[in-house]
């Protein structure tokens, strides 16, 4: 890896080179002057501090457990719950994924309950599912509760109460139900079915479902926050929910380290436990270029496609990209559409694409790029490695960037103009995209993501919550912050 780490440094000093010409070719072009014009009479303007090459400072490292074999799995026949806000095949959201797939995992050892709403889109809580119980034929249930559509003016009018310098627990309150999905019938069911559980795992700390629905069971609770640094992991509730649960799974160690830094939670007993990665994914390049025609060179975006995860701002870079860089080169978006695509050639959205079409999108890929600044765990990085494609990544993401960094698989920027500089240094550079690609496969393929690993890791970590779950609800500081909403 030793040579790689170089080449990542050599990636980021070339990005800066590269973000530094494209500024002065913009001004030049704003100005009116010729290439080779001094900029010296701009001042405080020069690369070091437009474009500033700082150095890396350290990141958490991976924790590693000794374990007598990969195939012990000790946790009791029971049942446990696993409560999210929204649960579907048709989600592409990183979330519903893990909640899919550790339901899978567990089913050979627990009887395993998806304890979810009747909707899919978030923007709205409108229902798609009856309410009810479904049995999978992966051997879990999905028990559906119906839940109230949301209304944004109300939502509007709570959130400004809920931030500002000065407001009551009852504010926040207010804008969580608001936000939602709220579902009386779900938390219902939580508090009059308790005892039919040995477990609850809530997944996704900010959505109404983790703060309204865990406080009568914290005490037999693990709550996976998939948090990430925004203003409202800052609110009082959220300080109660983090502080509640009998454990917490983090996905990476910079989410544990954020969170236990900011809620001050580090006595609390947990574990770090990405999500398990299938070694080979479904589809190939052939496949996918036949079905979806596209034969040009193409970066590839996958996940919902969100103006909150940097999707439009990605767009209009690449418009800008391919301004100056013209060529075949096309942007493929592929998930749930959450905004309007603007008009913009050579941008192609698939919508919500199945597993084989995004195993093929992903081994058909030159770059892929993730420009979201807020994630816990970027799983698409992971699958990007598995098929020896390099990542471009949001610098702002501190969780991203430090994957890059682990695995040497892949780069990252910090504003539009190193995003452009970076796909520049990536589609002209082949050795470095290989070479990128090739050490991402290796840290993928490590056993922090070998889902029998990381299950000895959850067993023994819920032998320990069902183990000390006799201490009911004493101090349960979540219900005492809810009760004034009663």
């Amino acid at each position: 890896m030793k040579g790689n780490f170089n080449r990542v440094t050599e990636g980021r000093k070339r990005i800066s080179q590269y973000a530094w010409e494209i500024f002065k070719q913009e001004f030049l072009e704003k100005e009116n002057l010729i290439l080779g014009d001094s900029l010296s009479t701009i001042p405080q303007i020069n690369q070091k501090t437009l474009f500033p090459l700082y150095p890396e400072t350290d990141i958490p490292e991976s924790e590693t457990l000794e374990i007598p074999s990969l195939k012990i799995r000790n946790a009791p026949q029971n049942r446990i719950g696993i409560v999210i806000c929204r649960f579907g095949e048709e989600t592409s959201g990183g979330a519903e994924f893990l909640a899919r797939r550790l339901a899978e995992e567990l089913v050979p050892d627990w009887q395993v309950d998806i304890l979810t709403t009747c909707a899919l889109d978030y923007n709205s809580w409108k229902s798609v599912y009856p309410a009810g119980i479904t049995q999978t034929s992966q051997g879990y249930r999905i028990i559906r509760f119906d839940q109230k559509e949301k209304n944004i003016q109300q939502l509007s009018d709570a959130w400004f109460k809920a931030f500002a310098p000065e407001h009551s627990p009852e504010d926040e309150i207010e804008w969580v139900q608001q936000m939602g999905p709220l579902s009386p019938d779900l938390f219902h069911y939580l508090q009059g079915k308790q005892e039919d559980y040995s477990l609850f795992l809530f997944i996704g700390y900010l959505w109404a479902t983790s703060p309204l629905g865990m406080g009568p069971v914290a005490h037999k609770s693990i709550l996976l926050p998939a948090a990430h640094h925004e203003p409202a992991i800052e609110l009082g509730i959220y300080h109660k929910l983090l502080n509640s649960p009998q454990a917490l799974i983090y996905l990476t160690p910079d989410e544990k380290m954020m969170v236990n830094q900011l809620l001050g939670n580090s006595r609390l007993d947990s574990e770090i436990i990405p999500l398990g990665l299938q070694t080979e994914l479904a589809g190939n390049e052939e496949s996918f270029r036949a079905k979806t025609g596209i034969h040009d060179p193409y970066l590839l975006y996958l996940g919902r496609v969100d103006a909150g995860k940097g999707c439009l701002e990605l767009i209009h870079t690449f418009q800008e990209y391919k301004k100056r860089y013209p060529g075949p080169l096309k942007l493929v978006l592929a998930g749930e559409l959450f905004m309007d695509i603007p008009p913009a050639e050579d941008v192609i959205s698939l919508g919500f694409v199945d597993e084989t079409v995004k195993g093929g999108a992903l081994a058909a890929a030159r770059i892929l790029i993730n420009p979201s600044s807020l994630e816990s765990l970027s799983l698409v990085l992971l699958e990007s490695w598995l098929c020896e494609v390099p990542v471009l990544v949001n610098g702002l993401s501190p969780v991203m960037k430090a994957q890059c960094l682990r695995s040497q698989g892949g780069l990252w920027y910090r504003n539009s103009r190193e995003l452009m500089a970076g796909i520049k240094l990536l589609m002209e550079e082949d050795s470095l995209r290989e070479e990128l690609g090739e050490s991402g496969k290796q840290y993928a393929l490590s056993q922090d993501y070998c889902w029998d690993y990381l299950m000895v890791k959850f067993n023994l970590l819920v032998q320990r919550v069902i183990d000390n779950s006799q201490q009911e609800n004493q101090g349960n500081v979540l219900l005492e912050y809810l009760k004034p909403a009663e």
